[in-house]
């Protein structure tokens, strides 16, 4: 008598791969998405995109927004312009609001290093929100958490093609994928 049946079934499961990274879509394991939500007690709440997705152009192509609030820590957020629809993505350790109060300072003090002050500075009257694309929870099996957020920006940037069209990232790092595939060896 066989103990595990007659028939044995097979499984493969693939390797995850840059071509898998970059064809393949990130979704969200969380199908209930209320969206990025603001606390209500800082004075950056104004600048939150507060419904589930955001639409990024005039094709109406829509990006879901997963759960988060201004006091969130360790998220991939989106700076999407109000005038125009280009965006920005980009990666905080620290609370979503105090990134958000980086950006306005920078625009404030014209930091010509800040992509989104230089995008302001060619068209005055347009002013960004923000929303949080992915929380990228701390693990405590001692993953090195800083390479997994840069991981996770990197992942979108290339989702979303930041470094052409709408997008006004400069560059996209892909040291964080090199260092982490370092790591496995």
């Amino acid at each position: 008598m066989a103990v595990l049946g007659d028939v044995l079934t097979f499984s493969y499961r693939t390797n995850r791969n840059l071509k898998n990274l970059l064809e393949h879509p990130i979704e969200s394991k969380n199908k209930n998405i209320k969206g990025t939500t603001k606390c209500g007690a800082c004075d950056y709440c104004k600048y939150i995109i507060s419904c589930p997705t955001v639409c990024l152009g005039s094709n109406d192509f829509e990006v879901r927004l997963a759960s988060g609030s201004c006091n969130t820590n360790g998220v991939v957020y989106i700076a999407v312009c109000q005038g125009c629809y280009n965006f920005f993505i980009g990666k905080t350790e620290r609370k979503f609001q105090r990134r958000i109060y980086e950006h306005q300072y920078s625009i404030r003090k014209r930091n010509d290093n800040n992509a989104l002050f230089r995008h302001i500075n060619i068209n005055p009257d347009h002013f960004f929100h923000f929303g949080i694309l992915e929380v990228v929870g701390m693990d405590t099996r001692g993953v090195d958490w800083n390479n997994k957020l840069d991981r996770a920006e990197m992942r979108w940037q290339i989702c979303l093609n930041v470094t052409v069209a709408r997008g006004i990232n400069d560059h996209i790092c892909i040291k964080p994928e090199l260092k982490h595939r370092a790591t496995k060896l």
